[in-house]
């Protein structure tokens, strides 16, 4: 299409004459401005439409300056919420909102740019940045709805939607970001990060951080930063059903929380890449962390402290925090067989860790080496069998005892003279206990007979599960 359709041009210079003539408290013909309006007069006569600002929205017009315009005139009337019509708008730099201003755009949000309204993002910066730059505490509030956010080819870097605070005074929050799609065209195009929410300058006791924000069907992808398509940076109170980060032709994609968190709520969330919390320190911390949905890749959690409830399906699961409830298809789950038995290793009083070298059942790998080794921190249930041969009238104690990470030691049986209760020098016991782990702690069976000779063994086959070891994660 031609951009010289006088048309066209008329309307843009019209606009540009009247937002010009309104700083000016001039008309646009250069008149002294008339008295001032009612109040409704002039809120029915404020220009909302980025058309009338001179947008163009077919793509090869550049509308930067007209959208920015539409924003910084919503601010004179009451943050007003500002329209986009249906097009593809080329924006070549940031769209900066200081104040709580709603975008609300036209139609659905589209799966290409044949459809609905279209922001084709020409920068390597970020495109919509919400960072309450304007009067003090009029940065709360709005938002942006129904758009297909694209980073053109040939350029990569910042994030399609950024939310950032400034100080105590100046920080967004009360926001809505709803039915928002935002990728890279080809494989050239690439953001920093889809979303990226950043309180850290905001921390004033009782509302530290960016505060309420309220996500609905939202999809990120397309990223040049690993596991950072979503970046939470000292959040309070954000809500999102319906989150998706899809797989990405850029680095992989994921959900990383940071700074001071508390009441973070995914729900019906779906990541194809990995969730991780950064380890608790002075300027770190997750509280009240609620994720329900599906996560491809891992879930990390670092913080010892952080605490909520996790019901997901995963594919790998480390949680370092016992306040972290997990509810999940692969929790730790581990049974293990001898796969041959040991004879003459106890009777003399020497203690004797049974090795367990035969896997059933394993969703996390927690079962390396001989050990049991805590992957989500929490409390266990664990059960174990054991199956001896050789014991003799001599013998006068068995002890059975799971050892906790070298230092701790539960003995689940005492035994006093357990040939009394041993069947041709046979002896076998189920027993069963609760412990509660650290991330890192591992547990291992020990036997110990004392008081005859060096004659007793474990037994266990594979077929036969003479012998055995399980833990389960309770919560």
């Amino acid at each position: 299409m031609e951009h010289d359709d006088t048309a066209v041009v008329t309307r843009r210079c019209f606009a540009m004459a009247a937002v010009a003539a309104a700083a000016a408290g001039t008309d646009s013909a250069g008149a002294v401005a008339a008295a001032p309006e009612s109040l409704e007069i002039s809120r029915a006569r404020e220009i909302s439409s980025v058309k009338d600002f001179g947008a163009i929205g077919d793509g090869v017009a550049d509308d930067t300056a007209a959208i920015q315009a539409a924003v910084n005139a919503s601010y004179r009337n009451f943050n007003r919420t500002v329209l986009i019509p249906n097009g593809i708008y080329k924006i070549t730099g940031t769209i900066e909102i200081g104040q709580g201003v709603m975008l609300r755009c036209q139609g659905s949000q589209g799966s290409n740019e044949r459809f609905g309204t279209v922001f084709k993002h020409y920068s390597n910066q970020t495109c919509f940045l919400f960072n309450a730059s304007g009067a003090p505490f009029a940065g709360t509030g709005g938002g942006l709805e129904n758009c297909l956010i694209l980073k053109a080819a040939g350029f990569s870097g910042g994030s399609a939607i950024e939310i950032i605070a400034q100080s105590d005074r100046q920080r967004p929050g009360e926001m809505l970001l709803t039915n928002i799609l935002a990728y890279g065209e080809g494989k050239s195009g690439r953001w920093a990060h889809g979303l990226h929410i950043d309180g850290t300058a905001c921390n004033e006791p009782g509302a530290r951080g960016v505060r309420s924000v309220n996500c609905r069907k939202i999809r990120f992808s397309d990223v040049s930063t690993p596991h950072q398509t979503v970046l939470l940076n000292q959040v309070t109170h954000f809500y999102a059903h319906g989150l998706a980060i899809d797989p990405s032709a850029g680095a992989e994609g994921g959900l990383l929380l940071k700074g001071h968190n508390d009441g973070v709520y995914l729900n019906a969330f779906g990541c194809a890449g990995a969730v991780e919390i950064v380890a608790n320190d002075a300027n770190n911390a997750t509280h009240n962390l609620h994720i329900d949905g599906k996560i491809g890749g891992s879930f990390t959690n670092n913080d010892t402290e952080a605490d909520g409830t996790l019901e997901l399906s995963s594919g790998g699961l480390a949680n370092k925090s016992r306040l972290l409830k997990v509810i999940a298809s692969r929790v730790p789950e581990t049974a293990a067989t001898r796969a041959a038995p040991d004879r003459n290793v106890t009777g003399d009083g020497t203690a004797y860790r049974v090795n367990f070298d035969a896997k059933s059942l394993d969703p996390l790998n927690n079962f390396a080496g001989n050990n049991f080794v805590c992957t989500v921190a929490g409390r266990y249930a664990f059960s174990v069998g054991i199956a001896l041969q050789g014991i003799e009238p001599a013998h006068n104690r068995c002890e059975i005892s799971l050892i906790k990470s070298g230092a701790h030691k539960r003995t689940v049986l005492d035994l006093s003279h357990p040939s009394q209760q041993a069947t041709s020098g046979q002896l076998s016991r189920t027993l069963s206990c609760m412990l509660e782990l650290a991330y890192g702690d591992s547990v291992q069976v020990t036997v110990k007979v004392s008081g005859g000779s060096r004659s007793v063994g474990v037994q266990g086959t594979p077929e036969a599960d003479l012998s055995w070891f399980s833990a389960k994660y309770l919560a």
